[in-house]
This record gives C-alpha cells, sequence and structure tokens, in this order.
C-alpha cells in the first residue's frame, strides 16, 4: 500500500479516534473504498476516511475476544494469524469480505445497518445468532444500534472486522447485553438502475473466480436452463454480470466477426 508516512503518523499509545489520531483517522485510502458504494465518504460525519473492507474475525460470536476464541485471520486483542498458520491454505480463507458504509442516522433503517436484537434472546451459538437476527424486523427503528465503515483504524469506533457465521447480504446484529454479533458480508453493489449495473459489472476484476456463476448458450430451448435472453443496457464485448442477491442481470450482447 505504500503508505508509511501515513503510518509513522498514527499515535498508538492514544485513541484512535482521539485528537491525537485525528490526520490518520479521516484520511481516505482508495484502496479501501469500494467505487460502487451508494454511499459516499463525503456522507460520512466529519472527520471519518471511510472503509468498505472488513477483516474477518471468525465465527465465534463472542466478540473483543483474542486467537483462543476468535478463528479468523485477525483476531481484535491479538496480531491476527501469518499465512503459515492457515493450514487449509489462503485460497480456502476468506481474510476480508466488503461491506456497505452505514447512514450514520438512527432515524432511519438502511441495509448496513447493525441493529441491537438483545430484546430478543442472548445467542450462545452462531446458529442461535443467525435464527435471533433474521426474526427481527430491522425496520423497528428501536433496534437501531451501530453504522460501521466510517474508518478503517479502529475496530473500537466504527467497525473493521466482521463475524463470518451469516449468508452475506442478511441483516446485521449485535446483542450488546452480551457482546455478540452476527455482521455480514454485503456486496456494496446492488443495482437499482442500468447505469449502476454497468458501473458495477465494470468495476470488477473477472478473472477473480470468487465471481463466477453461470455459463449461457448451452441450449435454446429455456432461458430457465442456460439461458435465451439479454438485457441491452451494456456495450458490446463488456463484461456480463448477475446479482442473484436481487435477481438483476445485465448480459451483454454478442458481437460476431466475420472471419475469412
Amino acid at each position: 500500500m505504500e503508505q508509511n508516512n501515513l503510518y509513522n503518523q498514527i499515535n498508538f499509545t492514544a485513541s484512535p479516534d482521539g485528537p491525537q489520531n485525528a490526520g490518520p483517522y479521516g484520511t481516505q485510502l482508495k484502496i479501501l473504498i469500494c467505487p460502487s458504494d451508494t454511499f459516499t465518504v463525503e456522507q460520512l460525519p466529519p472527520g471519518m476516511g471511510g472503509n468498505n473492507y472488513f477483516a474477518n474475525y471468525g465465527t465465534n460470536i463472542q466478540f473483543f475476544q483474542n486467537s483462543t476464541v476468535a478463528n479468523g485471520a485477525f483476531a481484535l486483542r491479538d496480531i491476527g494469524l501469518s499465512l503459515l498458520a492457515i493450514t487449509d491454505g489462503t485460497s480456502n480463507t476468506a481474510a476480508f469480505s466488503e461491506m456497505r458504509k452505514g447512514d450514520f442516522n438512527n432515524a432511519v433503517y438502511s441495509k448496513a445497518d447493525w441493529i441491537n436484537v438483545s430484546a430478543l434472546g442472548l445467542p450462545s451459538t452462531a446458529d442461535q445468532a443467525y435464527a435471533i437476527c433474521q426474526s427481527a424486523n430491522p425496520q423497528n427503528l428501536s433496534y437501531q444500534c451501530f453504522s460501521a465503515g466510517g474508518e478503517w483504524l479502529s475496530d473500537d469506533s466504527t467497525g473493521t472486522a466482521y463475524t463470518h457465521v451469516v449468508p452475506p447480504n442478511t441483516t446485521n446484529c449485535c446483542w450488546l447485553a452480551n457482546l455478540t454479533f452476527a455482521v455480514t458480508a454485503s456486496s456494496a453493489g446492488l443495482p437499482s438502475t442500468a447505469d449502476q449495473a454497468y458501473a458495477i459489472c465494470q468495476s470488477i476484476n473477472p478473472l477473480d473466480l470468487a465471481y463466477q456463476c453461470f455459463s449461457a448458450g448451452g441450449e435454446w430451448l429455456s432461458d430457465d436452463s442456460t439461458g435465451t435472453a439479454y438485457l441491452h443496457v451494456v456495450p458490446p464485448n463488456t463484461t456480463n454480470c448477475c446479482w442473484l442477491a436481487n435477481l438483476t442481470l445485465p448480459p451483454r450482447p454478442a458481437v460476431i466477426t466475420p472471419t475469412a
């Protein structure tokens, strides 16, 4: 990242969100900002640099623990794991996941909000946390708790870690009564317009095999099987994308060039 100058500005003996760290706390690092997140850094409260990429704390819902409890690549009270400690290989391990930035407004609900559902029961396992969290009505503003993604410097302030226990794009929950969290990775780019779909689709690296989804053109009888239709919304010969989380598809038309 080549940010030695920024690193040297951090006062590790002072509070991350205190005046002694105001400079780095408010610095925007483009590598940590998803360009398709519709909530921009400029909409954050003053003095925040923003962050869309959260470290994998692990599959244990008890937060703020060391590596004896936190089994992800990053523990909040330890230095985390070395690459050699990941015995099943880095290709099988989630290090970071993308998350939307919160709206920092408890008067409204947005998909990125973390809701406090302690009143619905205190979980002791990931399965319990998921069941309780998904039973809650996130539109109930009495559950409003936390907006994440404000900055990258400290998890204590606006969050830089997530718990790898629930499916992507589901509700984020916390139980402040016993410090347990079920925080999901969320795509910063679920489009609602053709322009948004095109911008998100062209921003990703199609060589990243984690995005693999669908091969079309296998038959002509049904669109449900291998596809017989396309959406006329993007230029020819650009990347084909789909968003299974909200069933939007902007594939490109094929362009066939005559050859001698």
